[in-house]
């Protein structure tokens, strides 16, 4: 019977046990049993670790395009907001009234 946590951070099997005439598997039941939650609790922890780092990302990636949109907001105000002032320079600007 092995226990395989292949893909889970481990690149081989853990431990295998059979049933034979020198042991018995039912003598390694408390090797087994740990063995379970050794690969259980080690399985949960990278998969909670894996959810953090993708939460983490997705936090920065929102935070960038938070951003993003703040300084493409200015930049829209500070046009309107320069329009009407712009326009009165180009009316009292005596080089485009030559013109």
């Amino acid at each position: 019977m092995p226990v395989d946590s292949e893909g889970f951070g481990f690149d081989a099997v853990l431990a295998t046990w059979e049933d034979d005439d020198a042991q018995k598997l039912e003598m390694c039941m408390t090797d087994i049993a740990v063995q379970v939650i050794l690969t259980g609790e080690v399985q949960y922890r990278e998969g909670t670790l894996r959810q953090h780092r993708w939460r983490v990302q997705r936090k920065v990636e929102a935070t960038r395009l938070a951003q993003a949109r703040d300084r493409s907001s200015s930049i829209d105000e500070l046009e309107q907001w320069s329009q009407p002032g712009l326009a009165q320079a180009d009316r009292i600007d005596p080089a485009i009234k030559s013109t």
